[in-house]
């Protein structure tokens, strides 16, 4: 039996614990069957992402943070606009950090916006 071939997997996720906590037992998975897996994430997750064998991909986000939860309003209307604002910011940092070391595969959560960008960009 041939053995398969590993991938570079690319993750995408937002800094919030209830975002990427449900993603990290399928990238320790991925990582020890031998996948390399880049997870593009905000550094206050970094160590996280690398106990899982993955090796962070850090860019800055534009999120409010726990330090301020206002900052979110109190509608959920209220988040559209940071979330595009934020992907809008986010996605030449993320160009520039995968320029050249493209993943065969893209996961993404459902906040990571630019994710799709590139995924489609890279075909």
């Amino acid at each position: 039996m041939t053995e398969s071939p590993r991938a570079h997997i690319a993750m995408f996720s937002i800094a919030a614990h209830g975002h990427v906590n449900p993603s990290l037992d399928v990238i320790r998975e991925l990582v020890s069957r031998g996948h390399r897996v880049s997870y593009a994430i905000p550094a206050s997750f970094a160590d996280k992402v690398a106990a899982t064998g993955a090796e962070p991909v850090i860019y800055t986000s534009t999120l409010p943070t726990d330090d301020d939860p206002e900052a979110w309003g109190t509608e959920l209307i209220d988040n559209l606009e940071p979330f595009l604002a934020d992907a809008i910011q986010a996605l030449p940092q993320l160009v520039t950090a995968f320029e050249g070391d493209e993943p065969d595969l893209v996961l993404h959560d459902i906040t990571s916006y630019p994710a799709r960008v590139l995924a489609h960009r890279w075909g």
